[in-house]
């Protein structure tokens, strides 16, 4: 009895996961052919035909974490967005882009500008890139916190009866400051761990200069 052909999908995954075989054992220097194959097969949908979820398919079928293949989907949308940014997009790998991830063409741009002088290099290092990104980070947190110290101090002191309510007035710059200081906190937790110690000795500063406008009697209080 004839077996039944297999179908147009069945075909492509087919081919896809030849691309992949012949390749993951050179994956250093091959993965832009594997992420190509691996994002065809995840945007598609592909997987469905054999396995139930993502998750299963990159195990049982490649032995590896579905984290793994994500990475190779992500390395594909990243570098597809930074084509304008010209020939060095060609050059960067999935550790290069896992570096510049959640910047903008903008952000990126300027990253990967510091990152050649931190190298001297046309092309970076996935570490120059990182720290360019960690030194970036803390030269705009320092800005944003002096602009955020130059706005509290616009804050004018209330009036009680006539009277300047000083005690109320530096609350207000307090409380000021400490949001800029979470915004602050919340952006340096977005690079990666150990990258951002700059980024950690200006938020300890700022918090101490916080610290230093509360209100000596906020207990009594």
């Amino acid at each position: 009895m004839p077996k039944n052909k297999p179908s147009p999908d069945q075909r492509k995954l087919a081919k896809l996961e030849k691309t992949i075989a012949a390749n993951l054992p050179k994956f250093d220097r091959y993965k832009l052919v594997v992420a190509k194959a691996v994002e065809a097969i995840f945007d598609q949908k592909l997987f469905q035909i054999t396995h139930r979820t993502w998750k299963e398919y990159c195990e049982e079928r490649w032995g590896r974490h579905r984290s793994w293949g994500y990475r190779l989907v992500n390395f594909m949308r990243e570098r597809r967005g930074a084509l304008p940014l010209g020939d060095i997009a060609d050059n960067l790998s999935e550790r290069h882009f896992r570096e510049l991830a959640r910047l903008s063409l903008e952000g990126k741009s300027r990253v990967l500008g510091v990152a050649k002088e931190i190298g001297d290099v046309d092309v970076p290092k996935a570490s120059d890139i990182r720290e360019a990104r960690a030194k970036i980070a803390a030269l705009d947190a320092r800005d944003k916190l002096k602009i955020a110290e130059r706005e509290a101090e616009k804050i004018a002191p209330p009036k009680i009866l006539g009277v300047f309510d000083h005690q109320s007035w530096r609350a207000a710059r307090t409380l000021r400051l400490e949001k800029e200081i979470a915004h602050y906190q919340k952006a340096a937790d977005e690079f990666p761990a150990g990258d951002i110690d700059a980024i950690v000795a200006l938020l300890s500063e700022a918090k101490s200069r916080t610290e230093a406008l509360r209100p000596i009697s906020r207990a009594a209080a």
